[in-house]
């Protein structure tokens, strides 16, 4: 997607972390002499002191490729990786961008990230975030970005910038699965226990209204499955819903749940990315918080947003979404949309990101 949409003929080269080892000799050496600058102090004072040793030599070497490497950008659309990071803040010859990947919800913060008073949850010099509730939540919750660009979803832009096609919805509701299945192995502390809990029961409650809402309304519902091949959901959909429901089959290459969603009059979803994308691109769309879990309010979409398990509010908030005529819904939500996911029609998120990066390049003498 990065190199089809943004890098084209620019010279490039992906350091896949986890998977990348140089055994270039030069890279191996300035690996050694940067062995000097890591705290093991702070190593040894870990829980986990040989897997917290290795990571930080692992690190190393990759500033040492960087360094070897001399790029002029970097750029990364795994936003929250902690490696890059910290690179971005050493390796200060380069230009760092990260591209946000997914919506960053209180849960992101509070969950996942380290606590450290001392230092910032997040620290990197440019971010290219969705919108200006992004840059808010992120200041809010002690993040340290030098640069925020607004500019939308690099996936969704490139969807409704480059792909789409105008079509008359089929569907009345796209609801985008968030199946989850049973908690992983690594799930075991509270609060990542909790987040799971509240994916699972408050899907259950949704998908309950849901089935209850189809066969009260006659409403026509395709689910954009999750998982390319899985049989254990489409089975688990299988037994809410019977053969009430369409399915979009899953393919990432293949944009598959922007295309249920282009088929749809509004997209029905717990926290999905795609919610905030289509509303993002004017569709309509609806986000349910069934048990009220604080990490994942999405209370900036506005009438968007419903946290309530009840189905009458269920049931009302979604007729009342429909039965708005394209003026009303407008005027209610433009606002909204434009601080989650801050598209600009003349200047899709890849073009930006293609200009911006250009621009750094040009500036340090080359030109394409």
């Amino acid at each position: 997607m990065i190199r089809e949409h943004i890098l084209k003929e620019i010279p490039y080269q992906v350091l896949d972390v986890g998977n990348f080892l140089s055994v270039n000799m030069t890279v191996l050496a300035r690996t050694l002499r940067l062995l000097t600058t890591i705290d093991f102090a702070s190593i040894f004072g870990s829980k986990r002191v040989l897997n917290s040793f290795l990571k930080r030599i692992y690190e190393v070497h990759l500033e040492a490729c960087l360094e070897i490497i001399a790029p002029k950008v970097v750029l990364t659309f795994t936003d929250d990786s902690g490696v890059f990071h910290r690179l971005s803040r050493k390796c200060q010859s380069a230009e760092f961008f990260a591209i946000q990947n997914g919506l960053r919800l209180d849960f992101s913060f509070d969950i996942f990230l380290p606590v450290n008073p001392l230092e910032p949850k997040i620290s990197m010099p440019n971010y290219f975030c969705f919108g200006e509730a992004d840059s808010n939540r992120f200041s809010s919750k002690g993040c340290a970005i030098d640069n925020f660009f607004s500019i939308g979803s690099l996936v969704g832009g490139i969807y409704w910038g480059e792909i789409s096609k105008e079509t008359e919805p089929t569907y009345d509701i796209c609801y985008v699965s968030s199946w989850v299945g049973s908690p992983k192995p690594e799930v075991k502390e509270a609060p990542q226990f909790a987040l799971w809990h509240a994916d699972v029961e408050g899907s259950s409650i949704l998908e309950g209204n849901l089935q209850k809402l189809i066969s009260d309304k006659g409403f026509s519902v395709i689910i954009a499955l999750k998982y390319e091949n899985s049989l254990e959901e489409q089975s688990y959909f299988d037994k809410i819903f019977g053969d009430s429901v369409h399915y979009q089959y899953a393919s990432r290459a293949d944009f598959s749940t922007y295309r249920a969603i282009d088929k749809s009059r509004l997209c029905l979803s717990g926290y999905s990315t795609c919610g905030a994308e289509a509303l993002g691109i004017g569709r309509r769309a609806l986000f349910v918080n069934s048990i009220g879990f604080s990490g994942s309010r999405v209370n900036e979409a506005g009438i968007s947003y419903l946290e309530d398990s009840r189905y009458s509010e269920f049931s009302d908030r979604i007729e009342s979404i429909l039965e708005m005529t394209e003026q009303e819904y407008i005027k209610v939500m433009s606002q909204s949309a434009k601080y989650m996911m801050n598209y600009d029609l003349e200047e899709m998120p890849h073009q930006t990101i293609r200009r911006v990066v250009l621009d750094v390049i040009i500036n340090n003498g080359d030109s394409y």
